[in-house]
């Protein structure tokens, strides 16, 4: 019997014996895609569930981070989870109305994920850095007391958010100064996600009936965050085994380019007043709600746009550099209007690169594929740029 399937794959002509090797290849392929997939999404359930569990329901926010949680399971390169303190925020201790007696200078910093300090290690993000570098300044001068920063970022905020937690919460911290941020993501994360209005009430909606639904609780800020963490988990998916890592990384920038249809929506919308209308009225908002408390912003810059700037090779990515550009002047005309003092962290990345020459603006970024949240480097330059910064702008810092 043997010896008669030998001679029938002897009588085969040459294009049919091409056909069954080629078929055998496509079949072999196949099995080792199901495998990695197989792995891939075990790897990607694991951890996406470990993040995901650290969100609480808030009644008035949304969602909010556990409360104290100082340890993690987390691997490590998603241990940007391990210290949170009694009011959810990343701080190593514990966060109180009351000014500590040891408090000279209290600022309380609101953004999303760059300024939580996604991706990194805790004492490696960049506002930990700013207020060690501030409170070594101080020492060196000799001054009594230190300056505490209250970092109430976290993830998937946007100013909806910001405007809430200052009036429910951080305005009884009585800061000094307020630091916020705006990241090229932030107009998706605001777009089309309040909880209890639909968007074109949004759009239609005047702004006292607004703040007055806000502060009801009948329209809830932000989204649920099991879909708002899916913008998120892909850095978290490639395990270390190499067959399955290398498979992976083929297929990491295609799957992050999908991961999310409001940034594709973003991305390709030719309306960018719609887009952007209802994120510049909520930063509006939030920024009146502070009151005289002076206020100083972050712009940080996405590696699209930085890549485009500095004349280097694109990458795979759903942002669209025109509307990022769009964005920022929108957003910087705000700020200037206002006459509120900001870093844009572009010139700081550019003028990092045009030292480097030889370096790639991806070394500036957390992985292949993130073109938002900075690496450690990222973290330092941008830290040492506030620094400066402040210290230059805020004489009580450090005089």
């Amino acid at each position: 019997m043997q010896d008669d399937n030998r001679d029938r794959i002897k009588k085969l002509s040459p294009l049919k014996k091409l056909i069954f090797s080629g078929f055998a290849i496509l079949l072999g392929l196949g099995c080792v895609h199901v495998i990695t997939d197989l792995a891939f999404i075990k790897h990607a359930t694991t951890q996406y569930g470990k993040v995901s569990q650290m969100y609480v329901t808030h009644p008035q926010l949304g969602f909010w981070t556990k409360p104290d949680i100082y340890e993690s399971d987390l691997d490590d390169d998603v241990n940007s989870w391990t210290h949170l303190n009694n009011k959810g925020y990343r701080e190593s201790e514990d966060t109180h109305y009351v000014k500590p007696e040891d408090v000279a200078f209290r600022a309380v910093a609101f953004g999303d994920s760059v300024f939580f300090g996604h991706g990194v290690k805790y004492g490696s993000g960049l506002l930990e850095l700013l207020e060690d570098k501030i409170n070594e300044q101080r020492k060196n001068n000799g001054l009594k007391g230190r300056f505490e920063l209250i970092n109430t970022a976290i993830p998937c905020l946007n100013p909806s958010h910001h405007l809430v937690l200052w009036q429910i919460e951080a305005k009884n911290y009585n800061p000094e100064l307020v630091i916020g941020s705006v990241c090229p993501n932030d107009p998706f994360g605001d777009y089309k996600f309040e909880r209890g209005v639909s968007q074109a009430e949004i759009d239609g909606i005047a702004k006292e009936e607004y703040l007055k639904n806000l502060a009801a609780g009948a329209i809830v800020p932000g989204r649920n965050p099991v879909t708002a963490n899916l913008e998120r988990f892909y850095q978290w998916l490639v395990p270390r085994n190499s067959l399955v890592s290398f498979m992976n990384r083929m297929r990491l920038d295609s799957a992050k380019s999908r991961r999310s249809a409001e940034i594709e929506e973003f991305s390709n919308s030719e309306d960018m007043d719609t887009i952007m209308q209802p994120y510049l009225m909520k930063m509006n908002l939030f920024l009146d709600s502070l009151g005289d408390t002076p206020c100083f912003y972050v712009i940080f810059p996405s590696e699209v746009y930085i890549r485009k700037i500095n004349g280097d090779a694109a990458v795979s990515s759903p942002f669209n550099f025109e509307k990022e550009v769009v964005f920022r002047e929108e957003t910087l005309s705000l700020l200037q209007a206002r006459n509120i003092p900001y870093l844009d962290i572009s010139k700081v990345f550019l003028e990092y690169l045009s030292d480097h020459p030889d370096e790639s603006p991806s070394v500036l970024y957390l992985c292949p594929g993130d073109v938002i949240h900075p690496s450690i480097k990222g973290h330092e330059l941008i830290s040492e740029a506030m620094y400066k910064s402040l210290i230059d702008r805020y004489n009580e810092l450090s005089k």
